[in-house]
């Protein structure tokens, strides 16, 4: 799957094994956490200037956040995507608790 979306490699997760010297060591002491990070002004473009009027919100802030948004917090389809038909193999009922189910069995 990873070459057809021409993924070389994934990010590294952090290690939580007490390495303290490893880039990647994950902090799990609170007194340590930054309850309050240093976030971007949203009234103030990311070249410093202010924003006055809702026409430059509109034409200039509010694309630079939904950019950020699209990058950092849904991530990118990569450009070449392989093509996946799902086809209903099966389908069984069932019940999880009171609730009725139905369990389907795809291929591709």
């Amino acid at each position: 799957m990873m070459d057809l979306l021409h993924i070389t490699e994934l990010q590294r997760g952090r290690n939580g094994t007490g390495d303290r010297k490893d880039p990647n060591f994950a902090n799990y002491d609170e007194s340590k956490a930054n309850p309050f990070p240093d976030l971007p002004d949203p009234p103030a473009l990311k070249n410093g200037k202010k924003v006055t009027k809702a026409s430059k919100w509109w034409s200039k802030r509010r694309p630079e956040i939904v950019e950020d948004f699209d990058r950092e917090v849904y991530g990118r389809v990569p450009k070449v995507t392989p093509k996946v038909r799902w086809e209903v193999t099966s389908a069984t009922p069932g019940k999880n608790g009171d609730a009725d189910i139905v369990t389907k069995q795809c291929m591709s």
